[in-house]
C-alpha cells in the first residue's frame, strides 16, 4: 500500500513540473469557484473598486478562471478588462463562463494564456496583481518594471503581496523560499523612481506574515507633476543705447 502511494506522489511530481498538465489531470478546488478566493483578494478588490473611477481600463495579472469581471460586473461596466494567467485551462473557462454570465459587458473583456510579464505591454491604464508577483524572478520582476514604465497608456499599478520584511532582513535582495520569490519593497520603489508616488498600505494577512515578510498592497501612481508642462521663464533685461 505505502509502495502504491508513494509510486502515485512521484507520478504526481513528475507532472507537476507541466503546470498545464498538473492543472488538468489535478485542477485546484477552487476552479470552478467564482467568489473571492481568500480574504487577501477581497482585501485588493475592495481597495482597487475605490480607485476604479479613475481609469476607463483594467489589466489583472493572475486573473485565474476569470471571476472578477462577474465579481465586479457592475463596477466594470463599461470598461475594459484584460486578464492574465500562464494557465490556458483556466482561460478557457474564463472565456466560456463570462460569454454566458457576463455577456452585455463580453466585447470588453479579453483573456491571454501567457506569462504575467506580457501584461506589461497591454494598453491599459490599471494593472493589478494578487500574490502573483511572488511567482516571478528578480530578473522578471525588474524586466516587468521596465517594460511597464515605458507604457503609454499607463497610469497605475495595484498589488497585493508577500514583501520581504526589511526591519528583519539585513538585505533587500529577493528572498526564494521553495517555489515563491519575496521581493522587497525598497528595490520596487528605487526600480520605478521619483517619477512615481508609491503608497504602502499593510493588511497583516496572517496567512501571509512571518517574522521575515509581510503583506502588504502597494499603490503605484505616476507623479502628477511628471506629466505637468515645464514652464521656462525668461527675462529681458532692457539695455540702454
Amino acid at each position: 500500500m505505502n509502495l502504491l502511494k508513494n509510486l502515485l506522489r512521484s507520478i504526481k511530481w513528475s507532472i507537476a513540473k507541466n503546470k498545464t498538465l498538473f492543472w488538468i489531470l489535478f485542477p485546484p478546488d477552487n476552479l470552478l469557484k467564482f467568489e473571492y478566493a481568500n480574504y487577501a483578494e477581497l482585501q485588493t478588490w475592495k481597495f482597487v473598486k475605490d480607485q476604479l473611477k479613475d481609469y476607463s481600463s483594467l489589466c489583472e495579472i493572475g486573473c485565474f478562471n476569470g471571476r472578477i469581471p462577474m465579481i465586479l460586473i457592475k463596477s466594470l461596466k463599461q470598461k475594459r478588462y484584460v486578464g492574465f494567467d500562464l494557465n490556458f485551462v483556466a482561460i478557457l473557462i474564463a472565456k466560456f463562463l463570462n460569454f454566458f454570465k457576463n455577456f452585455k459587458n463580453y466585447r470588453n473583456l479579453t483573456f491571454h494564456s501567457k506569462r504575467g510579464v506580457y501584461a506589461s505591454k497591454e494598453n491599459c491604464e490599471l494593472f493589478v496583481s494578487v500574490a502573483t508577483f511572488i511567482y516571478f524572478s528578480e530578473i522578471e520582476l525588474i524586466r516587468f518594471i521596465d517594460l511597464i514604465k515605458i507604457n503609454k497608456s499607463f497610469k497605475a499599478l495595484i498589488l497585493h503581496e508577500i514583501f520581504l520584511n526589511e526591519k528583519i532582513s539585513q538585505s533587500n535582495k529577493t528572498l526564494t523560499d521553495k517555489d515563491i520569490n519575496i521581493h522587497s519593497i525598497s528595490m520596487i520603489k528605487k526600480r520605478f523612481g521619483k517619477n512615481y508616488d508609491i503608497e504602502v498600505k499593510r493588511t497583516f494577512y496572517p496567512n501571509w506574515e512571518k517574522e521575515d515578510r509581510i503583506s502588504a498592497i502597494l499603490y503605484i501612481k505616476i507623479n502628477k507633476s511628471r506629466n505637468m508642462p515645464k514652464i521656462g521663464i525668461v527675462f529681458l533685461i532692457r539695455t540702454s543705447k
